[in-house]
């Protein structure tokens, strides 16, 4: 059996460093490409702006079809309101009244949404409990899918806050009694299952 001989503890050696900037030529051709790519990117960003303030205008000028699903043309009806949102009149005024005057009535620089608060209230409630697409909620509510969008949004980042605060925080409550969760009865049973091969 044949031993290597022990190797020498030297680093191998470091090449020095070569300057690789190209000419000064070349590098301004850089920068005017770099210039020309941020320039466009700019261009874009403008244009998409420009789409953005377009839709926006167009949304503060789509017409209430007063023929549409409203809040006129449901509180009187209270199986109606119970399938749409799941609450009674009663109920949904109830709740309106705790968030009302935090849902947004202005479209910016002072213009007036067409929309009056308990409108999106209900729009809102009835895409929480149907969960439908927004396509489909705006058909419902006889409006665009990008109006129906900006409803749901503003309306639910305006009133979550003060609904969570006032009906999860501000309630007391103890756990352990029934009764004061009389509808727990329902709440279906989930059972956590493995999904595939895991």
């Amino acid at each position: 059996m044949e031993i290597d001989p022990p190797r020498s503890k030297k680093r191998p050696r470091v090449e020095s460093v070569k300057n690789t900037d190209p000419p000064l030529g070349e590098k301004c051709d850089n920068d005017d490409a770099l210039f020309h790519y941020y320039k466009s990117r700019a261009e874009h960003t403008l244009q998409l702006a420009n789409e953005q303030l377009k839709l926006e205008q167009k949304l503060d000028e789509e017409e209430l079809d007063p023929t549409s699903l409203c809040w006129e043309n449901v509180k009187s009806d209270k199986n109606r309101c119970l399938i749409l949102t799941g609450f009674s009149p009663e109920e949904f005024m109830e709740l309106l009244n705790l968030c009302e005057q935090s849902i947004p009535i202005t479209l910016g620089r002072g213009k007036q949404s067409k929309y009056k608060p308990a409108d999106k209230f209900l729009v809102v409630l009835c895409y929480v409990k149907h969960y439908e697409t927004q396509a489909k909620l705006g058909e419902t509510f006889k409006m665009s899918k990008a109006q129906a969008n900006k409803i749901i949004t503003t309306t639910v980042v305006s009133i979550v806050p003060i609904l969570y605060e006032k009906l999860v925080i501000g309630v007391p409550y103890d756990i352990t009694v029934y009764e004061q969760f009389p509808d727990g009865k329902y709440v279906l049973d989930v059972q956590s299952r493995r999904s595939g091969n895991h």
